[in-house]
């Protein structure tokens, strides 16, 4: 299972390129706008705004009235300073408005450090802040490095990276959340390995996350109840579901193939989980095929890629039935091989936003069964 890193671009291309999720991800998140009343198309640069991402998420997980809050998000490009990652760029949070759309970030940080005995509040570093220029220039030798060490792997994540965030407390080490797809954090106090380090293991989970969005990789399949897994490392009674612990072997296997890229000549700090990489990669791999029942196909299809290198064809036809009852919105966007259905349907609890993935249909299909219907 130690893969180098072009064995793991070929791993990830099984369930899509860089350029094909990224293209599928811009069209779930234009398709978002504009089921929330956007009147013109989003420039790729707002697509991509880790800002503007969260923002639509907590506006259609809340209900929200969103018509307040469009002119802002479609105009928001901003997140702070540029740095140039290979063909990719990378930008710093750093700008004023980064911080004010950045407290749910903080308070999750915050949470997670109380849940390790840790009490205090990380602070974002900002433009004009004491320590502030130094990280970003560490952190572009760090990016350097990287690319220079291995630009497979910085090829393969760094399209699914589009700004880091910066705290002042060491104890955060790398981080990223779901609610704010796209932004991983690094501290302040990260060295230049660290900082490969963090892009690497953090960009893994925001490669898998894009993947998930756009390639319906459900990991747990229904009926068969909330499966838990204890990796060996991890203090007794502590467990795992089966997306966390498919997330942690997907990050695994990515340390491991920047280990493996690198050589022995990188002096990696106490602190890293790169020299643990393939045992525990190992381990949980062993873990998700001994619960191989409760995976969905396209998780299983994806465990496949990650142990043999190789992967079946999708078994997921998505042949676009999709149930009419209550839909008052439906949005469509036609890729090459498949068909993104983006729908609003009434529910006891308000209106529900509901996201597809067909293949072998196309949009016109699709619209014309509703119609019908």
């Amino acid at each position: 299972m130690r893969w180098t890193a072009t064995e793991l671009e070929s791993i990830h291309a099984t369930m899509g390129g860089p350029d094909a999720l990224l293209t599928w991800r811009r069209g779930l998140y234009s398709a978002l706008l504009e089921l929330l009343g956007a009147s013109h198309e989003a420039s790729d640069g707002v697509l991509d705004n880790p800002l503007v991402r969260a923002q639509v998420g907590m506006v259609l997980q809340q209900g929200r009235d969103p018509r307040s809050e469009l002119g802002v998000l479609m105009s928001v490009e901003d997140v702070g300073d540029r740095l140039v990652a290979s063909s990719h760029t990378l930008h710093v949070a750093g700008s004023p408005e980064s911080r004010d759309r950045l407290d749910g970030l903080v308070r999750r940080l915050t949470a997670a450090l109380a849940g390790r005995g840790i009490r205090c509040e990380p602070a974002l570093l900002n433009r004009g802040d004491d320590g502030y220029m130094a990280f970003v220039k560490r952190l572009q030798t760090g990016v350097d490095r990287l690319v220079a060490a291995s630009p497979v792997l910085a090829r393969d994540l760094f399209p699914h990276v589009q700004a880091i965030a910066i705290v002042d407390v060491a104890a955060v080490g790398s981080a990223s959340e779901r609610d704010y797809p796209g932004l991983l954090v690094l501290p302040a106090s990260a060295s230049e390995v660290e900082i490969v380090e963090g892009l690497v293991h953090e960009g893994a989970h925001q490669k898998l996350f894009d993947i998930s969005l756009t390639c319906d990789l459900a990991f747990e399949g229904p009926g068969h109840g909330a499966v838990r897994v204890s990796p060996s490392w991890l203090p007794d009674g502590v467990t795992w579901p089966l997306a966390q612990v498919f997330a942690a072997l997907h990050a695994y296997c990515c340390l491991a193939a920047l280990e493996s890229e690198v050589g022995p000549e990188w002096s990696w700090p106490a602190s890293s989980l790169v020299p643990v990489a393939l045992t525990r990669a190992t381990e949980l791999a062993r873990s998700l095929i001994d619960h191989e029942a409760a995976l969905t196909s396209e998780g299983r299809r994806f465990l496949e890629a990650l142990t043999t290198g190789t992967a079946g064809v999708s078994a997921e036809t998505g042949d676009g039935h999709i149930d009419p009852i209550g839909i008052d919105l439906v949005v469509t966007r036609q890729f090459a091989d498949r068909c993104l259905v983006v729908l609003r349907r009434a529910s006891a609890g308000g209106r529900a936003v509901e996201v597809y993935w067909a293949r072998g249909v196309s949009d016109s299909e699709i619209r014309r069964d509703l119609t019908k219907a």
